[in-house]
């Protein structure tokens, strides 16, 4: 019953910054939320920038159990490149569930579908994406407009 009252209140406090276009304050608030229920690294990485055209991405992986930590190493590595790399990339973050560690999600954010765009068609995705396909059992991505 707490968790639902968490998240009603997450989804109310989202809706209500959404409204008043704080997306960024909303982003720190989901964040915080979200560690209640995820070992989230402590640090939300969000350049300023963008308008409502932005694309969130949020991607669920389970994870092979032999291959739980290189996966997150993995990701985390390729999350720092595309913050630092990639103009477009707003936010990128790496969450692991706390009651199954062979869950991983992630929360990607770019500027605009140009920018999602790019990031797809970059050669170093492609390598990424090869190295982890033999880590997962499954994988779920959903693409959102913000």
């Amino acid at each position: 019953m707490t968790n639902i009252l968490i998240w009603f209140f997450l989804i109310a406090q989202v809706f209500f910054n959404t409204l008043v276009n704080h997306f960024v304050n909303a982003l720190s608030f989901l964040a915080v939320a979200w560690h209640a229920t995820y070992d989230v690294t402590p640090t939300l990485h969000i350049a300023q920038g963008g308008t409502m055209s932005r694309v969130a991405v949020i991607i669920e992986y389970e994870v092979k159990s032999e291959h739980r930590s290189a996966l997150e190493a993995l990701v985390r590595e390729h999350g720092t490149y595309s913050l630092e790399a990639e103009e477009g990339c707003l936010a990128f973050e790496v969450m692991v569930k706390k009651d199954d560690p062979l869950r991983m999600f992630l929360f990607e954010c770019y500027a605009d579908e140009e920018a999602f765009a790019l990031h797809n068609a970059s050669p170093r995705l492609a390598e990424t994406r090869e190295k982890f396909q033999i880590m997962l059992t499954n994988r779920w991505v959903s693409v959102c407009h913000a």
